[in-house]
Formats: C-alpha cells, structure tokens, sequence
C-alpha cells in the first residue's frame, strides 16, 4: 500500500473502509486508518503545501473511528498531536486536540481501575509512575495524595507477593537438592572409599570355568561305537551298522541321521559319485 501510486492506494482504502467485518472491529479499524494517516505523511515531507492534506486524511480518520464508538485508547489522536507539536509544527491545532481529549476524571477512572489489577502486573511501578505524573500535571495537592497513597498502598501488597514467591522457590530449590544428595548417597556404599562395583571374575577363573564346561561337553558327545557281532546280513532285510573303527585314517568322516534302510554299501556308492 505504501509504495502504490495514490490512485490505487485510495482504491485500497475505500474496499477495506466498506468490508462490514472490518468496520465492527474498532481495533483493526484503527490499525487501517493509521496506516492511511501515515501514508499521507510521508508523502507530504517537509511539503509545507501538503500539511493541510495530511490534517483532512486524519480528521476523515477520527470521524470514522468515532462512526463506530470509538478508539479507547486514541491511538490517531495521539499520533496526531505528535506530528503537530513537533513535525507540522502547529502547536495550536496540538492544543485543541488534546483539549478536545482532555477529560481528567475519566483519566483518573482509567489509573484506579489499572491499580485494582496491579498485583497481576509485571511492572505496577510504572503504572503509579504515570499515575503520579498525571496527577502533577493535571490534578491538585488533593488528588496527588490520594494517587500517592493509593500507590503505596498496593506496591505493599505486591511487595509481600513477590517475598513470598522468592520464599516459595528457595524452598522448592532445597527439596531438589536434598533429593538428589539422598539417592547419590544411597548408590555409594558408605564403609567403601570406591563405588561399588559389579563383582567380575579373574582370568584364572573363567580359564578353569571354561575347561570344566569343555570337559564335560566332550564327556557327552562321544558316538558310542557298534559291535562286530551286531552286524546283520543284507539278506535278513535288517540294517547293517557301520563300523567306525574299521580303515580309521588321518582324516575320519561319521554319518549320523541317514534313513534305516540305508547300507555300507549303498554309502560308498552315495560317497564314489
């Protein structure tokens, strides 16, 4: 919107000024018209010639706000007397801007209703800084004590707040930090000066486990060996065992797990091929 010419910026305008969502917003509302406002003053410079421009652009705007109840919080007027008492340099037209918002009961109003919530405040202090302020500017010595008084009155309150949550976490530090000695304590073993460890065997008992454990594995696979006087004859239809120990070489084969059936013979022939 900035940069367009000012042809297409007010057509821009005049469609955000007819969209009725935006026109019962007042917050958003306001966001456009500054917008607007501020377009116009930049074009204008140091343009004495277009100051005038830029007064007409902010009157539409306050009338426009008023059209829908209002900026609470006056954001164009205060923009405008700004420009005016420092850049446009109208301290006059400043003068009556501020007379026409001047209102110090409703000011007064606003900073009671502000000290009522102040303990919810991140800074009250500059709540009742302003407030005092206000009151030596516009108020008397009547409306200053009071001001003041209510101020220390509720500065006590978040004072003893903010006590008691500092005592709140100190306690909550102590109780982390008693926890977390009583299980590094409880992992230690007192009577040692080293951690405890896992106990863990030397080289010299795990060397004798592992004979022992081979020792009695060599135990249990043994093949045990088939008499000579077992053997049957092919032509009985019985199985005929094999004889292991017969023709032992350097380089020994055992079969296991072949079918019934299956002979010497047979063997040597499955072996040949």
């Amino acid at each position: 919107m900035y940069h367009k010419p000012e042809k297409e910026s007010d057509v821009v305008l005049d469609s955000a000024l007819s969209d009725v969502t935006l026109l019962s917003n007042p917050q958003e509302l306001s966001k456009v018209l500054l917008a607007n406002c501020s377009r116009q003053f930049w074009r204008a410079g140091e343009d004495k010639n277009q100051h005038a421009r830029v007064r007409e652009v902010f009157e539409h705007a306050v009338t426009v706000m008023k059209g829908v109840g209002g900026d609470p919080y006056f954001k164009l007027e205060r923009f405008w007397i700004d420009l005016e008492s420092r850049t446009l340099g109208d301290l006059d037209k400043a003068r009556s801007l501020w007379k026409r918002l001047d209102n110090p009961r409703n000011v007064r109003k606003v900073f009671i209703r502000a000290s009522n919530v102040a303990l919810f405040m991140d800074w009250p202090e500059r709540l009742f800084d302003a407030w005092l302020m206000f009151e030596r500017e516009c108020g008397d010595s009547s409306t200053y004590k009071d001001a003041l008084a209510r101020s220390r009155e509720v500065m006590e309150s978040v004072e003893a707040v903010r006590a008691q949550n500092v005592l709140q976490a100190e306690a909550a530090h102590t109780e982390v930090v008693a926890y977390e000695s009583t299980h590094l304590t409880a992992e230690v073993d007192p009577t040692s000066e080293k951690p405890l460890a896992p106990e863990t065997a030397t080289p010299k008992e795990v060397s004798k486990k592992r004979k022992h454990d081979t020792q009695g594995h060599d135990h249990g696979s043994k093949i045990a060996k088939t008499d000579k006087g077992a053997k049957q004859t092919e032509e009985d239809g019985l199985v005929t065992p094999l004889n292991v120990s017969a023709g032992r070489h350097e380089d020994t084969c055992f079969v296991a797990n072949f079918p019934p059936h299956m002979t010497e013979k047979r063997l040597k022939e499955l072996f040949q091929e």
